[in-house]
C-alpha cells in the first residue's frame, strides 16, 4: 500500500444510517461494517469521492437493496461470505446475524454454525456486522446480544483485525487475546476508528493516534 510498507492502514465505519461521512481520517483502506442504507448507487458515490485506495462494505439488516443487487460496483468491493487479499492481508466480509429484523438473519444456532463455518481459517482482517458474543455486545437495555457461533469460530479464526457494528451503545475497541475489536457503530456520534496493522505479523495492530 502506498502509506507504508510497513502497514496498512484501516479507517472502519458502521451503522451510518443514509448519513454521508464525506471526510475520512488518512488510511489505505476503508472498511464500512454494514446498515450504511445508501443501496448501490450510494455507495458508489460515496467511495468515488474517497481518495483511500481500497474501500470495502458488506451489507446488513437495514440493507434491503444490497440484497438485490450483489453486481454493479466499481468504487467499492462488496464482501458477502468472501474472502479477498490485499497486499499481504487476508480480508474476509460477512453479513450475517442472528435473527433480529431486515435481511441477512439466520434463524437459529444451527444455521449460525454453517454459516460461520464457511469462513476460512487464514483471515487478518475480519469483516462482520455483528459482535462476537460478550465482546463490544452490550446494548442500551444491558442486554448482550452478540453471536455464540461466531464468537466461537473467531476464536478459531484469531484474526489479527475484527470489524464490526450493530450495537451502538458499545462503540470503541478492545484488544482480546489476540485479536484488535473495532466496534465502529459511528451513527453520527463517534469518529471512524483507524487502526494500523502492521506487516509484521508478531507485532500487534495500534489503534492510530
Amino acid at each position: 500500500m502506498a502509506a507504508s510498507n510497513q502497514y496498512v492502514g484501516l479507517v472502519i465505519v458502521s451503522d451510518t444510517h443514509r448519513w454521508f461521512c464525506r471526510s475520512l481520517p488518512f488510511g489505505d483502506i476503508v472498511i464500512h461494517c454494514g446498515d450504511s442504507e445508501w443501496g448501490v448507487s450510494g455507495l458508489e458515490a460515496w467511495a468515488s469521492n474517497l481518495p483511500h485506495q481500497r474501500k470495502f462494505v458488506i451489507p446488513q439488516n437495514m440493507d434491503c437493496r444490497l440484497k438485490e443487487q450483489t453486481k454493479g460496483y466499481t468504487n467499492v468491493t462488496y464482501l458477502q461470505d468472501k474472502e479477498i487479499e490485499v497486499s499481504w492481508l487476508k480480508i474476509y466480509g460477512s453479513p450475517w446475524t442472528p435473527k433480529f429484523v431486515g435481511e441477512f438473519q439466520v434463524e437459529d444456532e444451527k444455521r449460525a454454525h454453517a454459516v460461520w463455518n464457511r469462513m476460512p481459517t487464514d483471515v487478518d482482517v475480519l469483516i462482520t456486522h455483528e459482535p462476537t458474543k460478550g465482546i463490544l455486545d452490550v446494548t442500551s437495555r444491558g442486554m448482550s446480544i452478540g453471536d455464540s457461533a461466531l464468537l466461537e469460530k473467531a476464536c478459531t479464526v484469531r484474526s489479527r483485525v475484527h470489524c464490526l457494528g450493530h450495537v451502538h451503545k458499545s462503540y470503541r475497541t478492545l484488544n482480546e487475546e489476540h485479536t484488535l475489536f473495532c466496534n465502529a457503530a459511528v451513527f453520527n456520534h463517534y469518529p471512524p476508528i483507524v487502526v494500523d496493522v502492521p506487516m509484521n505479523k508478531t507485532q500487534p495492530p495500534r489503534i492510530a493516534s
